[in-house]
């Protein structure tokens, strides 16, 4: 995907590393973190939301999908990704001082013909 990014050279720069070994330890803020598709590879999320939190500015805003499940915080799927509930997230919002600004479902894609609903957030640092 980075080669592919290059390619299109939109880009400022480009990062290969792991998300939370980059967070922790840059020391940038920025305006807007997106994650689309990136929970899914997390079951846990309060050090992902702890080290987001860190590193918005004032009003700065998290944009993020992930897969839903029906119960519990996280489950890990037999697709070998994870599925939060939505009642997890919310938690987690509040938390880390995140006012949830838009909260949606879509489908994302097919997986195995059948439609893979997600959700996506748009938060926002209080």
């Amino acid at each position: 995907m980075l080669i592919e990014a290059k390619r299109k050279e939109i880009y400022d720069t480009l990062i290969q590393q792991d998300i939370l070994s980059y967070l922790k330890a840059t020391p940038e803020v920025f305006e807007l973190i997106t994650a689309a598709d990136v929970l899914p590879y997390f079951g846990a999320l309060e050090t992902l939301f702890e080290y987001v939190t860190q590193r918005l500015t004032k009003a700065g805003l998290f944009i993020f999908t992930h897969e839903i499940c029906a119960s519990g915080d996280w489950q890990l799927q037999k697709t070998a990704r994870f599925a939060h509930h939505s009642n997890y997230i919310h938690t987690l919002a509040k938390q880390h001082q995140l006012d949830i600004l838009d909260q949606h479902q879509y489908i994302a894609r097919k997986h195995h013909d059948s439609d893979l609903p997600v959700m996506l957030y748009t938060l926002q640092r209080t």
